[in-house]
């Protein structure tokens, strides 16, 4: 088992893009959107189980700076 805890408690910026592929969405818009969160603080880590295998486990984290969103047509154009 590992001894040393390999997840950061603090993370400045964390940044999740995904596509939307699909015409399932309000308004049936095809694109991609952009969420930035800025200086999360690891609140719980619960990956700490005594196995032999990968565990897959929560992680929750504080978002103490701030949260933005873009979203983009199939155009790179901005949806307000």
């Amino acid at each position: 088992m590992e001894s040393e805890n390999d997840l950061p408690s603090n993370i400045e910026e964390l940044i999740i893009i995904a596509q939307l592929l699909r015409d399932k969405y309000e308004n049936r818009y095809y694109g991609m959107f952009r969420i930035t969160l800025k200086r999360l603080v690891l609140v719980s880590d619960e990956t700490s189980v005594n196995s032999t295998d990968a565990v897959m486990a929560p992680l929750r984290f504080y978002v103490s700076g701030s949260v933005t969103t873009e979203v983009f047509t199939s155009g790179e154009g901005v949806i307000q």
